[in-house]
């Protein structure tokens, strides 16, 4: 990421990313201030129709201007700008801060609310515009009525402020901690305790324990057990293996101390949510 802004993201955005795409088919994006692409829900690509838009150069130099001018329109607002964008597609774009700071911006869009084509004057000239490979591209997009964008919108708003009340984004200051941060989210149970984790970094417990509370306000205890329960709880509803082993591949050697965290942190025994999150709706 080639950016005067290094991000720290908790695991949890891209599992929030993941679920709102697969939701409502629309794609949400993480961007640097400058405007780069950082993290995707899905992983998912620009849509076929937005793709045939920017072959054109008057399309790939619209897109861009208009997304600086709404990037610039939700500063103001400090609210997600609401717009339709030059190819007739409904977006929405917010910035995230970190006390005063601001962090990123988070798009979504790609979103149709009508039927065919709209008039696109920019595209007059180009072969394209002539085609039916532009009209399917664009029906191949989610079409939403306008009261459903609403509430989509009012949700995304609601979800980037949750990202931000709990700190998943934060500033990167110090590279060591990324590479802990990434460690811990390949395998949560690698480090038991701090020596191991200060080991890593070739750091003394001490100065990883001083680094973690000036750089995340937080402990090495609470991060570990953080990471432990997110994958534990992704676990449980991905497999069929037995709590028990849940437990200690996530890096519990005690089930029953586990399950008090687990429903201290969820509000649900690890039992209980399985359950209800494996169980077919109705």
């Amino acid at each position: 990421m080639q950016s005067g802004l290094s991000f720290l993201l908790h695991q949890d955005v891209q599992r929030i990313f993941n679920n709102f795409t697969t939701l409502f088919q629309i794609r949400i994006a993480l961007y640097t201030p400058e405007g780069e692409e950082v993290k995707v829900g899905c992983n998912q690509d620009l849509c076929s129709y937005c793709r045939l838009i920017r072959l054109s150069a008057a399309g790939e130099s619209a897109c861009r201007e208009q997304d600086c001018h709404a990037r610039g329109k939700a500063l103001e607002s400090q609210s997600p700008s609401v717009y339709t964008c030059h190819a007739g597609l409904e977006e929405a774009i917010l910035p995230l801060y970190h006390e005063s700071t601001l962090l990123a911006f988070v798009m979504i869009g790609q979103i149709r609310t009508r039927k065919r084509v709209p008039s696109l004057p920019f595209l007059a000239t180009e072969p394209i515009q002539q085609t039916l490979e532009l009209q399917k591209a664009f029906e191949e997009l989610p079409i939403k009525r306008a009261n459903e964008l609403s509430r989509i919108i009012e949700l995304f708003h609601d979800l980037m402020n949750l990202i931000t009340e709990r700190s998943l984004i934060q500033i990167k200051h110090d590279a060591r901690l990324g590479k802990l941060l990434s460690a811990l989210e390949q395998s949560p149970g690698m480090f038991p305790r701090i020596e191991d984790a200060a080991a890593l970094l070739n750091l003394s417990p001490s100065r990883l324990s001083h680094l973690l509370k000036d750089e995340l306000n937080t402990t090495f205890t609470e991060l570990s057990r953080s990471y432990r329960l997110s994958h534990a709880r992704s676990r449980l509803v991905k497999s069929t293996h037995p709590i028990k082993r849940i437990a200690l591949d996530s890096g519990f050697n005690d089930p029953r101390y586990f399950s008090r965290l687990f429903k201290r942190e969820f509000g649900d025994s690890p039992e209980s949510f399985r359950r209800r999150h494996l169980s077919p709706p109705g």
